[in-house]
């Protein structure tokens, strides 16, 4: 309702005092009424504001540390696969070497036990492979072990078989043995590789 003497609009109560034959009337403004309820709706907007962008910082800072975290141990993860890579594989040859022998023979053998199948192993040795490195020297000597690896490589194609590089400890100028082991048919088979 409207008040009289300011045109104002203003919500009236009316009380009547029990000590007195009084009825007292107060008005007060609208805007007064509802001034502290906007100012406390700002207030509480403002904080609610602030809580929701601290909690989506915290958020995105959170979920950067996961993303970067996560990355970290990919990076672990790919870092201890080279290592154990390169900790099994010779570095000239590209084939196994002995340690990968020596971790995998022993299942292997149990394997073929257990399913009561053959198990093949050939050594190849480099006929003359000291005479030929001492005459045509040690880079030469490398890529005839490097093309000698890759031969064996192709041979061992089937899971389950393996090609190491197997140094010899007498020998001096470490005489490189090859071991493929595998399931072969004959070590004819395994042969053909090297007759191209």
């Amino acid at each position: 309702m409207r008040a009289v003497v300011d045109d104002t609009e203003r919500l009236y109560g009316y009380r009547a005092l029990t000590t007195y034959p009084l009825v007292v009337e107060a008005g007060l403004s609208r805007d007064s009424i509802i001034e502290p309820w906007q100012q406390d709706l700002l207030k509480n907007g403002f904080v609610l504001v602030f809580l929701i962008l601290g909690l989506s910082c915290f958020g995105l800072i959170v979920l950067s540390q996961l993303r970067q975290r996560m990355a970290m141990e990919r990076q672990i993860r790919h870092a201890h696969q080279t290592m154990r890579d390169m900790a099994l594989t010779d570095a000239l040859t590209g084939l196994g070497n002995r340690r990968r022998l020596d971790n995998s023979l022993a299942d292997e053998i149990r394997l073929a036990r257990r399913q009561g199948s053959a198990l093949s192993l050939i050594m190849l040795d480099v006929d003359h492979f000291k005479r030929y490195n001492d005459q045509y020297g040690h880079a030469a000597g490398d890529d005839c072990l490097s093309v000698v690896g890759q031969a064996i490589q192709q041979a061992v194609k089937r899971p389950g078989d393996l090609a190491v590089r197997y140094a010899a400890k007498s020998s001096p100028c470490y005489c490189p043995i090859p071991i493929a082991l595998g399931r072969f048919r004959s070590p004819r088979t395994f042969c053909r590789v090297f007759v191209r």
